[in-house]
């Protein structure tokens, strides 16, 4: 069977189931509605990711409650909305990416010492995607976050004299009325080694860590995979049973897909991306356009009310790491047998 029959039997599958350089952040901003866009990026080379950043109106506490993409070069690749302390740089774009040199200064998407946290992710034509009523994500006041940064990766076709401007961003919603839930996510992501005309299987396991009684609320769900990716799976795995939280071919739009699973203490979550390397040459995970990826993306929040904004697992895939070799998992259990 070839890879494009393999994508497509699986994605029919899928349906069916100023000094600073920045920008500020109002309260009074009109209709509560941000659109946070590259100034003019000049972008000469492929992969090239670019960062730009809004600070946030101290005055007063604000609720993020949605984004939409707001795309407008066949060049971009993907864009993200992180939140930070600080943002790596001052400038008003800096380049945030260890991949490709530019002409901006280099420098990471939040400040020294700061992990950034991903609230939106756009890729592969997506929608956009609004919050379940009193749910929403803390900015400003009383919170660890001061300022939102727009990264983007420009996949350049690489052209001799040809030099792409760029204005794409996300438009960013908010509230200044206080949610009932605070929004966080849980990031899964696996490293791995594709080898030629070969399917293979990423799979990553983890209890996510929270507070003893606490338990997360999973509403919604995105895969995210590059041009190898067949299928991507989560489930929860409690006391044996698998429960699933989402499927999807990632060749499909990349959207954000209401689901309803609650994580608690002492439950697994298990991923699998199914990829096939349809190339003569070994692919690899990494950040440039022609490496692979494999994440899957859930927004939860909290049964106590409090406010974990971010929670990761990971593994090193294949070659090295199967659910099948980890010993807290009976793969008798789960759906694939």
């Amino acid at each position: 069977m070839t890879a494009t029959l393999l994508r497509l039997f699986l994605a029919i599958f899928s349906l069916r189931a100023a000094v600073s350089g920045t920008e500020e952040l109002s309260s009074e901003k009109e209709s509560n509605v941000l659109d946070i866009r590259m100034p003019g990026a000049r972008v000469s080379k492929t992969n090239v990711y670019l960062c730009h950043s809004v600070h946030v109106d101290n005055s007063q506490p604000m609720f993020l409650t949605g984004a939409d993409p707001l795309v407008d070069s066949p060049w971009v690749h993907h864009a993200l909305v992180s939140v930070c302390r600080k943002p790596g740089h001052q400038d008003k774009i800096w380049n945030c990416g260890d991949i490709e040199t530019s002409e901006y200064s280099h420098g990471s998407v939040c400040g020294q010492g700061q992990y950034d946290t991903k609230l939106y992710s756009w890729a592969n034509g997506a929608d956009g995607f609004r919050m379940p009523h009193g749910v929403a994500f803390p900015v400003g006041t009383g919170t660890d976050f001061d300022v939102i940064v727009l990264q983007i990766h420009y996949n350049h076709p690489q052209q001799p004299n040809v030099t792409v401007v760029d204005t794409s961003g996300i438009r960013v919603f908010f509230t200044k009325t206080k949610p009932t839930k605070l929004m966080g996510q849980l990031m899964m992501a696996s490293s791995g080694v594709f080898q030629p005309k070969k399917l293979e299987q990423c799979e990553i396991l983890c209890s996510p860590p929270m507070p003893i009684g606490e338990k997360l609320h999973i509403f919604a769900y995105r895969v995210h995979t590059h041009d190898l990716g067949l299928m991507v799976s989560g489930y929860r795995i409690r006391n044996g049973t698998w429960t699933e939280i989402g499927r999807r071919s990632p060749q499909l739009p990349q959207n954000y897909i209401p689901t309803d699973v609650v994580i608690g203490n002492g439950d697994y979550v298990a991923v699998r991306c199914t990829m096939f390397n349809f190339q003569s040459d070994v692919v690899r995970t990494g950040e440039r356009y022609e490496d692979e990826m494999c994440v899957l993306y859930a927004f939860y929040y909290t049964e106590s009310g409090s406010f974990i904004p971010e929670l990761m697992c990971s593994s090193h895939g294949p070659p090295s790491y199967y659910w099948k070799l980890d010993k807290r998992l009976d793969v008798h259990d789960s759906p694939f047998t």
